[in-house]
């Protein structure tokens, strides 16, 4: 009886009148019968577009309850005709149109829309394949790729940017790369650079070794594709490598890295170093050492911490140069976390000398990187000790 009396309310919302929108909002989760989905149906199909508007209204709030009706919120998704929703919040940021509100309501809906969505994307109008992939982009799901790829390849220029932009926003969780690797043999160069971009970001678990391996190698493939654009990205990929996610140590990795130390673009020479100084590499001491000098600040920042990683003892003498060179924070942070990393105890009575901060304290970073040096506390080193009598001794001298 309350549900017959509910249903009786949706039906005077849908016919338009007012007094219909202060029924309770109750979450809908008994399956639709035979006859309200007729009723649905028929709303939908309604000439009326407030009509239409508040069945997809309804139908967004009571999703699940809502797969049964799939195919006609579908066949709405190409509707451009505008209809402002009454009730707050809803669909207005879809662009307030019917199509805006059926993309939606399938968002919603999830995963048991992506087949109807994806025939959308395959024969539907500009706005309806527009409105299919703004419902695949709030479905967590890794069968959206799939539709998503298929729409980079469509004739209009909007509706492969927005795939795209999808891709990238869904390449972020945790998918498997094979459909990204298998649309690198895609003729359009449009589609390999987003899949290019796709195998680079998409997160793979640390445990996952072949998967890893297939990412190294279609990034090294692609280096030689024939677009710049797709080996520009690859080339990205390829230097964010041991940066960005830890991809481990492949040794056509490193080789094409090593070659990269070549390169006539001293930015690409630099990420080049660091990328190999994260893999052991000791190739790419020269290029840091040099780094090392730079008279730009951020190459000198990043030769600092390739020595962190790299681990070599060869820039130690270097290092404790620049430490009474650079007083800005940034600077002598990195070096005191790289002779830290590095462990050579020839930086310990330099770090000493810069120990100290305005107010007489020990520098935290300064202090943490002789502990570790040392593999004790400050406190309880001479030179600490000794520090503290030279500065009572000039307490006392002064008049």
């Amino acid at each position: 009886m309350l549900k017959k009396i509910f249903f009786c309310l949706l039906i005077a919302l849908f016919l338009g009148q007012q007094a219909a929108h202060s029924r309770p909002r109750i979450r809908e989760t008994d399956p639709l019968t035979i006859e309200e989905i007729e009723i649905l149906t028929e709303q939908l199909n309604s000439p009326e577009v407030g009509v239409r508007r508040n069945a997809l209204e309804w139908l967004a709030y009571n999703y699940e309850v809502a797969p049964p009706l799939i195919p006609q919120i579908a066949a709405l998704l190409g509707d451009t005709t505008f209809a402002p929703s009454m009730t707050s919040g809803f669909g207005n940021g879809f662009g307030g149109t019917i199509g805006g509100y059926a993309s939606l309501t399938l968002g919603n809906i999830g995963y048991q829309a992506i087949p109807a969505l994806a025939e959308v994307i395959q024969t539907g109008t500009t706005t309806a394949k527009l409105n299919a992939i703004s419902s695949l982009r709030r479905i967590y799901d890794s069968d959206v790729v799939a539709p998503l790829l298929l729409a980079l390849n469509d004739s209009e220029e909007k509706v492969r940017a927005s795939a795209a932009s999808t891709l990238k926003a869904s390449g972020q969780s945790e998918y498997n790369i094979e459909p990204f690797i298998n649309a690198m043999q895609n003729s359009s160069p449009f589609v390999r650079e987003v899949a290019m971009y796709l195998i680079g970001h998409t997160y793979i678990r640390k445990g996952d070794t072949e998967g890893q391996r297939l990412r190294a190698v279609a990034v090294l493939e692609a280096l030689k594709d024939r677009d710049d654009k797709v080996s520009k990205q690859a080339l990205t990929n390829l230097l964010s490598a041991s940066i960005n996610g830890g991809w481990p140590k492949y040794q056509r990795q490193s080789e094409a890295l090593a070659q990269l130390l070549k390169h006539a673009d001293p930015k690409i020479r630099r990420k080049a170093a660091y990328s190999l100084a994260a893999y052991g590499d000791a190739r790419a001491e020269s290029t840091l050492t040099l780094d090392l000098k730079s008279k730009d600040k951020d190459t000198r920042l990043d030769a600092i911490h390739g020595f962190a990683r790299l681990k070599s003892l060869a820039p130690t003498v270097t290092l404790i140069d620049m430490l009474a060179q650079y007083d800005d924070f940034n600077t002598r942070r990195a070096l005191a976390y790289t002779l830290a990393e590095i462990g050579d105890q020839r930086a310990v009575e330099p770090l000493f000398k810069v120990i100290r901060n305005e107010q007489g304290g020990p520098i935290p970073f300064i202090r943490e990187a002789i502990e570790k040096i040392t593999g004790q506390s400050i406190y309880n080193h001479p030179l600490w000790k000794a520090s503290l009598v030279k500065k009572e001794t000039l307490t006392t001298a002064t008049p």
